[in-house]
């Protein structure tokens, strides 16, 4: 059974051999719980034992609580029979139901009613059917010698149990494993042990006598099979406090106040350290507690060496089980920080106790694989503050140390400098759309050692708007062909503000003597207007090294320009529209139709392209706005005039005031080709029969998008149809007789 700090004192008072062979729980089972008490030992074991295949209470088809026990209780001199928990006979198997049954410790009546309380094997035994029935759902106290009955050892009144000395263990252990095991959470009930004689729905008692009975009458074998038996073939959990009855204690015993520390230290470094170390081990915390426990909250630490704080990746501290001064299997990690100005604590998830027996901690360095060669680290220990879960402690006072410096090895070097060229990549004419354009190569080169690029900035030249350029990229270019390619790696993605930018890689780049190939490329925006250039100036004195390479030289250079690339297959600035119409609208038109023409719209760009933004119409006649349900725009695709099923509906608008305005917003491209438009009206049925209804597109009301380029807006009168009477189909035709 692994050792726990405090196990061969609570065993002592128990009066056990802390060599008595018990069954051991699976290697690594309890990992994790070293140090830990009250409500973190409790969390902790709850995690390890939630979540078990839970048993049908009876099943004709598998195995279930009644079979399971007919295994659990059998008794070793008659594997016919089963031995009864409290009564302490033995019976046969087969009498289930007319001598025993099942006793749940837990009472259904006070929480164990539903699953899976209800059939944790855990907590339920053989019993007899009598017996059973005298302890009903008491709780389980010292009722000798106030018993009012008694029967083979167990005595009770008629709220409180006493059962047999050889299993108030048990009794005990089985409860204080229900309510770890039932804490509330995943949606499961919470019990809860009190020092009560009248629990509550959930609750059960009595505490404090329980802890006595755990002392009373420690694990024996049989106790011990039981539980091997549930976790190997039932459950899959343990009873934490059979294998460990010592957590009771850890748990639910009392904490004193007022306790104090002695610490102490052992240096663990070396004289060197290599760069990239982990679990580098630094300094041992020897601490003893004088009286009672003491539990570890936290470590205040300082970095005192020449290292810089970004090169400690980590500092940590964990439990040292085997004191070997290495960070080794079976140590508890405990904590973990990292330095800011120099300082950093080390905060236990958990609280670690400290005994009157020597506890040895060990704190451990992680270190970046780019620490500069010959700083040295060096730690230092200036505090340990108490967790209240060991009681309200005194802080130790003490002159802060630290372990030897170690001086880094195998790391970076400083004052390394770099060689960088450019050449122009650029091409003459670049399209919209196109990505990975390539405008610069950059070759750099480490002049010794190592040289890492943090930065540097690039401002864009010519024509073309920050916003027609969609992204500005940085590649290593692996093959140095001065493209994008397959195998090239993208270092950073940026955008342009104001003209410019700054490439700043997440990682550093490390450049070598060996050198490196950079390629500065643009994606462009699928709206460009030809004629506009593009280039990019490499700015020379803004190229920045990192610290992860060492504190090296910036390099002087001048700025470096490409050639301007000039737009093509984009848009033309200037292009006009030309606007004729023609009437579509029928002489009468039936309420309710849909889609009733009333104006074609031709549209001629004089040249390139003219795209279309928005068409204002306006509404004529004496037909209310309410008599149009909607107004749609659409694109006579065969050119014939009439609306059929090859237009296209471009959008749809409805009467505000007599108005509406169609927006496109670039949608439609016109060419030197006519483009023809079918502005139709859908009628609306409750209007009043007899008004007239017309269709204009208003004078000047027609606007370009900038999409098709810095284009003029057209001059042009009205464009309107004729009248259109609205008629109700249900009336008679109105018949005019001239006299």
């Amino acid at each position: 059974m692994r050792q726990y700090f405090g196990v061969f004192l609570f065993l002592a008072a128990l009066g056990l051999d802390s060599t008595l062979g018990l069954s051991a729980p699976p290697p690594g089972y309890y990992d994790g719980t070293a140090g830990l008490s009250g409500q973190a030992l409790r969390t902790a074991l709850h995690n390890l034992i939630k979540n078990h295949t839970v048993l049908p209470y009876t099943s004709s088809s598998t195995t279930d609580t009644r079979a399971a026990l007919k295994i659990l209780d059998e008794d070793p001199n008659n594997t016919n029979n089963v031995l009864l928990h409290y009564k302490g006979t033995s019976v046969p198997k087969s009498e289930f139901g007319t001598t025993w049954n099942r006793e749940h410790l837990w009472p259904q009546s006070l929480g164990a009613d539903v699953l899976p309380p209800n059939t944790d094997l855990h907590h339920i035994f053989s019993e007899d059917m009598v017996l059973n029935s005298s302890r009903g759902n008491s709780v389980f106290d010292n009722v000798y010698p106030y018993q009012t009955n008694s029967g083979y050892g167990n005595y009770w009144t008629g709220s409180r149990f006493e059962v047999r000395d050889p299993q108030k263990g048990d009794v005990a252990r089985a409860l204080f494993y229900m309510d770890v095991r039932y804490d509330g959470t995943g949606g499961e009930l919470d019990l809860v042990l009190k020092d009560t004689t009248s629990p509550a729905y959930g609750e059960m008692g009595v505490l404090s006598t329980l802890i006595q009975w755990n002392q009373l009458d420690p694990p024996d074998a049989s106790e011990q099979l039981r539980n091997d038996k549930i976790y190997s073939l039932f459950q899959h959990n343990r009873n934490p406090f059979i294998d460990h009855p010592e957590f009771v204690y850890l748990i639910w015993g009392p904490v004193t106040d007022n306790d104090s520390l002695v610490v102490a230290s052992t240096n663990r470094a070396g004289s060197t350290v290599a760069a990239g170390s982990t679990n580098y081990p630094l300094l041992s915390l020897d601490l003893t507690a004088n009286s009672g426990e003491w539990d570890l909250q936290s470590v205040d630490v300082s970095n005192v060496g020449t290292l810089p704080d970004w090169s400690i990746k980590a500092i940590k501290l964990y439990r040292d089980m085997d004191n070997s001064g290495t960070v080794s299997p079976g140590d508890i990690p405990l904590a973990s920080t990292t330095f800011t100005a120099g300082s950093g604590t080390l905060v236990c998830g958990d609280p670690s106790r400290v005994t009157t027996g020597t506890v040895h901690f060990l704190i451990a360095a992680d270190l970046v694989t780019t620490a500069p060669n010959g700083s040295t680290l060096q730690i230092q220990v200036n505090g340990l503050t108490h967790a209240t879960s060991g009681g309200n402690d005194i802080d130790p006072t003490f002159t802060p140390f630290s372990n030897n410096a170690a001086t880094v090895s195998g790391g970076v070097s400083d004052g390394d400098t770099v060689t960088v060229t450019f050449a122009d990549r650029t091409p003459s004419l670049i399209t919209p759309g196109a990505t990975n354009v390539p405008f610069v190569s950059i070759n750099i080169a480490a002049n010794s050692n190592e040289w890492d690029l943090a930065s540097f900035s690039v401002n864009k030249q010519g024509t073309l708007p920050d916003s027609k350029v969609s992204a500005v990229k940085l590649y290593l270019d692996v093959d140095n062909d001065g493209i994008a390619d397959t195998g090239d790696s993208l270092l950073d993605t940026r955008t342009l503000s104001g003209g410019s930018l700054t490439f700043a890689p997440s990682d550093p780049l490390r450049i070598t003597p060996s050198g490196s190939h950079l390629l500065v490329v643009a994606d462009l925006g699928p709206q460009l207007t030809n004629g506009q250039t593009l280039g990019f100036t490499i700015v020379g004195n803004s190229f920045a090294s990192s610290p992860t390479g060492g504190i090296d030289a910036n390099p002087t250079l001048s700025d470096f320009s490409s050639a301007l690339a000039t737009v093509s297959g984009g848009v033309s600035d200037g292009d006009t529209l030309t606007v004729t119409s023609s009437n579509l609208a029928p002489t009468t038109a039936p309420l309710g139709a849909s889609d009733v023409p009333l104006l074609a719209l031709t549209l001629t760009a004089s040249s390139n392209e003219w795209d279309v933004n928005t068409i204002a119409v306006a509404k004529l006649g004496n037909a209310s706005d309410s008599a149009v349900s909607v107004l749609n725009l659409y694109v006579d695709e065969n050119n014939n005039g009439t609306l059929d099923g090859e237009d296209s509906l471009l959008d749809s608008r409805t009467l505000s005031s007599g108005a509406a305005t169609f927006t496109l917003g670039g949608a439609l491209r016109v060419t030197p080709t006519p483009v023809r438009l079918i502005v139709a009206a859908s009628l609306a049925s409750s209007s009043p029969s007899g008004r007239m209804l017309g269709i204009k597109v208003v004078s000047n009301g027609i606007t370009s998008a900038p999409t098709g380029g810095n284009d003029v807006n057209p001059t042009f009168a009205d464009q309107s149809s004729n009248l259109t009477m609205l008629v109700n189909p249900a009336l008679p035709p109105v018949k005019i007789v001239m006299v």
